[in-house]
């Protein structure tokens, strides 16, 4: 029988397809067999963690923060219980009920309210979220018997940072408030325990720069959880280990007693141990009070500090920069002695003012006579400065006065230190593009113009004249005990003519016609050596010269000089170095030198000093003073009030300073 060639043609064609079928799905079988085994032998680790991920939950608890004491071993940054209130998302409902409810035991206002209900609305993950922090005992109380009207909500203990000196330390220790999205975005890599809602850092001063150290170690505790998330039971806990403990080389007393005395003013004070570079005391006037910074400042509070022209939330010590006025003129003076420029012996006179294309004035306009270098000390004459500053050169004063300390940044654990200004020829062809001129040799010689200090360097500056090394400021004694020890080079200037500075600065406090005289310490055999300094902030016109320049007392006050002193004590062997300068005070003899004393005197003293040490003309309003310092105790925060602070609708809540 013969085929029919259409239908073998057709056969030929099915039988084609079938074996392109089969080839299709062969390669899909073997395409299938190679993910499978990808998925469960190749990754089979990665899938299984993934899987225990879905099973396991690491939970990270804070650690206890480092203390921090004073000098005596005082608290001046503690820990205390916070009681809390959680929220588990989970477990509930209705998140808008629950807080109705919970503002019946403790005020929530109802701006807070949508701010939380919008944070339970964007948190994803089963830690916990923070409702309500800071409650008072009672309060704790009332919502732990509550807790079954309060779906989802638990109650806590943990811990919170409490400042028990208020003002007395709060721009060294500084603060620590919630960690906010601004923070979070300039942080290089987020550690995880900033991630949780009831994570602190540390903002300001110590608690922001020694973080990591005060920080701790965090617990972890291992759960087990159900598909749905909930908790089953608890696999493994690791315990936090406290941070470090921070003991300052600040004493309390010694700061109540400093900040008293510069009270009224806008002002800063530093007293430094010239062997050991210790800070004793570092006061910036006026203060505020950190605490509401951890609990919730309100509005009006936080603006009341932002708008005061004397700036509390500034620390003048190390971020204020001042012309340094006439205490410049030991640098002057040590510059062009090691230059070779003068004999310390010739005399200069002084008839009120140099002419150099134009009148350059002395302070005291009939002038001072015939000086020489200690009586140039003695009775500031800028005269003398600057005819010999001309001799000297600005780059040997600039260097000059970089070796005693100034021009630099300290490596202290504080916000905002600044380098200053130390001008010289290269300094100003680069900033300006203009040659420097002799007038401003003549300014600078004096510490005024293109010089700019801070209160810590002109401490340290009078700490190496005294001491005649390169001490460094140090403002952390120990750390978990450990003593912080520093040792420091001999400075590379002559004794000889660091003698005749210190015996300049002699004169000032304790020769009849000093321009400190006045201020002298007196009494035990102690005498201490100093230097007065008022620093212009305004230029005087010639023709205001010529009538008279008016008083201090006739400006407005953001016109006024800067009064500025520096001193160190005993004279014959040194201790102690302090520097004052009060903002817009007029007078460095009248101002400056009697608050410089008053701190000096309680450092040699170690407490309060007697009556006997002050000139008799002083004992009066020296005694008066004294009974005004507040007793350590009473200043202590009192943490044992039912009445803590609580959430309030004009609370701005932990203002983050560097996102403002």
């Amino acid at each position: 029988m013969r085929k029919n060639p259409e239908i073998s043609n057709q056969v030929k064609k099915m039988s084609r397809r079938k074996m392109m079928l089969l080839a299709i799905q062969g390669a899909g079988i073997l395409a299938l067999g190679a993910r499978a085994k990808n998925l469960q032998v190749e990754q089979n680790e990665k899938f299984l963690l993934l899987a225990e991920s879905n099973r396991i939950d690491t939970r990270l608890s804070i650690a206890p923060r480092g203390i921090i004491y004073d000098a005596s071993g005082r608290k001046i940054a503690d820990n205390i219980p916070n009681f809390v209130v959680l929220l588990n998302k989970e477990a509930c409902d209705d998140p808008a009920l629950t807080l109705n409810n919970l503002s019946q035991i403790t005020p929530i206002s109802d701006e807070r309210k949508k701010q939380l209900l919008l944070t339970i609305e964007q948190h994803t993950g089963f830690s916990p979220i923070s409702l309500v922090e800071h409650l008072s005992w009672r309060e704790y109380v009332t919502v732990s018997e509550n807790l079954p009207a309060l779906k989802g909500c638990q109650t806590q203990i943990a811990l919170s940072r409490i400042y028990p000196f208020h003002e007395y330390f709060a721009h060294e220790v500084g603060y620590i408030g919630k960690v906010s999205p601004y923070r979070l975005s300039q942080m290089d890599e987020v550690h995880p325990i900033y991630r949780g809602t009831n994570a602190y850092i540390g903002l300001t001063g110590i608690e922001a720069l020694k973080e990591e150290s005060l920080r701790g170690q965090e617990g972890r505790t291992i759960l087990e959880k159900n598909v749905h998330g909930r908790v089953i039971r608890e696999l493994d806990k690791v315990g936090s280990v406290a941070g470090d403990e921070l003991q300052l080389t600040l004493d309390a007393e010694f700061q109540i007693y400093g900040a008293t005395r510069l009270k009224d003013e806008s002002a800063s004070a530093v007293v430094m141990d010239v062997e050991t570079g210790d800070i004793k005391l570092m006061v910036s006037s006026p203060s505020f009070n950190p605490n509401p910074f951890v609990f919730g400042i309100s509005d009006t509070e936080y603006k009341e500090l932002t708008e005061n022209p004397l700036d509390p939330l500034y620390n003048k010590s190390v971020s204020g920069q001042y012309p340094p006025g006439s205490t410049f003129k030991m640098v002057t003076a040590l510059a062009a002695l090691e230059a070779g420029a003068i004999n310390p012996y010739d005399r200069v006179r002084c008839t009120g003012k140099i002419n150099r294309g134009r009148d350059f004035n002395c302070w005291k306009r009939s002038g001072h006579g015939n000086m020489n270098l200690r009586d140039s000390l003695k009775h500031s004459c800028d005269v003398y400065y600057y005819t010999n500053s001309e001799k000297t050169g600005i780059n040997n004063i600039a260097a000059m006065a970089r070796k005693l300390g100034l021009g630099k940044k300290y490596d202290l654990p504080l916000n905002l230190i600044r380098k200053g200004l130390i001008g010289d020829i290269d300094w100003k062809k680069k900033t300006y593009d203009q040659d420097w001129v002799v007038g401003d040799t003549f300014n600078a010689s004096i510490g005024q113009g293109f010089i700019e200090t801070t209160p810590l360097q002109l401490a340290v500056m009078t700490s190496r004249i005294a001491s005649g090394k390169a001490v460094e400021p140090k403002i952390i004694s120990k750390i978990n005990g450990k003593d912080q020890v520093q040792e420091f080079e001999t400075l590379d200037i002559k004794e000889e003519h660091l003698n005749l500075v210190r015996d300049g600065m002699f004169a000032v406090s304790n020769d009849r016609k000093g321009t400190a005289y006045s201020s002298r310490i007196q009494g035990d055999g102690v005498k201490w050596a100093g230097k007065t300094g008022t620093a212009q902030t305004r230029n005087i016109s010639k023709a205001e010269r010529d009538r008279g320049v008016t008083q201090n007392k006739n400006l407005p006050w953001h016109l006024r000089d800067h009064a500025l002193f520096v001193a160190f004590a005993p004279y014959d062997k040194p201790k102690y170095a302090v520097s004052i300068i009060v903002e817009h005070g007029g007078g460095g003899s009248s101002v400056a030198a009697p608050l410089a004393r008053d701190l000096m005197l309680y450092a040699l003293h170690g407490g309060e000093p007697p009556l006997s040490a002050y000139p008799a003309s002083s004992r009066s309003k020296a005694a008066s003073f004294m009974a005004s310092v507040p007793k350590t105790e009473s200043v202590i925060f009192d943490d044992s009030s039912e009445d803590q602070p609580v959430e309030d609708s004009n609370l701005t809540q932990n203002i983050d300073p560097a996102s403002v």
